[in-house]
């Protein structure tokens, strides 16, 4: 199973709260290819999220990836993978 970390800040636009229950159901969505951590903190303002890729259907968990990361992108989340490990 491939894991990686994924770096990010809490958008502007969320409370904590939210944020966490955004990060809940993007968890959900994605449990048949990813299984995401909850969110973690790093240094300063940063946190990070550890994700595992399910092997048994690689294709559609780097999928689930890009569009985990898209989103993040879009709410203003600014993730980065920092560390990528198989």
């Amino acid at each position: 199973m491939a894991e990686m970390m994924i770096a990010f800040r809490q958008p502007g636009s969320l409370t904590p709260r939210l944020m966490d229950a955004w990060l809940t159901d993007a968890a959900r969505e994605r449990a048949s290819a990813l299984d995401l951590s909850r969110a973690e903190p790093a240094d300063g303002d940063e946190l990070f999220l550890r994700v595992r890729l399910h092997e048994h259907d690689s294709e559609a968990a780097e999928q689930e990836l890009s569009g985990l990361l898209r989103e993040m992108r879009l709410l203003g989340f600014c993730p980065a993978v920092i560390e990528h490990a198989r």
